[in-house]
């Protein structure tokens, strides 16, 4: 993965943890079991997700990980 699949990433886990869910940072950092600085590092690009995070992510927005995975346009 690459700087560019990180923001890709990020901008997909902000858009539904903010539309489809309508949660606050908190409140999803509380959901995947990971902290509010953790969530707020994915969603910026900061970091890559590791693949127990995406799992969590996964399960908690209903997502299929090939959401995430695929290259399409944010």
């Amino acid at each position: 993965m690459t700087f560019s699949d990180a923001e890709r990433i990020g901008k997909l886990v902000r858009k539904l943890r903010k539309e489809v869910l309508k949660q606050t940072q908190e409140q999803f950092a509380e959901g995947i079991d990971r902290s509010t600085k953790t969530v707020s590092n994915i969603e910026h690009g900061l970091v890559i997700p590791t693949m127990d995070t995406m799992l969590r992510i996964s399960r908690c927005t209903g997502k299929p990980l090939s959401y995430f995975l695929e290259e399409e346009e944010v």
